[in-house]
């Protein structure tokens, strides 16, 4: 009976250990601007894919034109997010949100599974500011 106890606590550890830091620390700097956006995507393991409905956001951002290798179809002005442990989970396919770009001054300690999710090559730390 110990033996099992000791083995369920020793899983229950790992499994908390490996979980999203989800605080919502200070240190970042965050770009003060708030860019309109579409949810198209939401794959595997946190990542999303996110169009850019903004033209005041600088277009180095985004990919042009993105085609997702799995369906064909291809989108335009899109990016991917880099928080995938932090990009909000209630979030829906379709959701227009305003958002801003963070740039974190130290990288988010995560557990992100290797699942592969298609999405662009140009990826952010999305921070929502607000759904609408």
């Amino acid at each position: 009976m110990n033996r099992h106890f000791i083995f369920f606590s020793l899983i229950a550890l790992l499994c908390q250990s490996m979980t999203c830091n989800k605080s919502n620390s200070t240190d970042a700097t965050i770009d003060p601007i708030c860019y309109k956006g579409k949810l198209i995507m939401r794959g595997l393991c946190g990542n999303a894919v996110v169009q850019v409905m903004d033209p005041s956001m600088p277009p180095a951002f985004y990919e042009a034109s993105w085609r997702d290798p799995m369906t064909g179809t291809v989108y335009e002005n899109v990016m991917g997010n880099l928080n995938y442990c932090s990009f909000p989970g209630d979030i829906k396919e379709n959701t227009i949100f305003n958002f801003t770009i963070e740039y974190p001054t130290v990288v988010p300690d995560c557990a992100q599974c290797k699942a592969y999710s298609p999405s662009p090559e140009k990826r952010h730390y999305i921070r929502v500011c607000s759904i609408e």
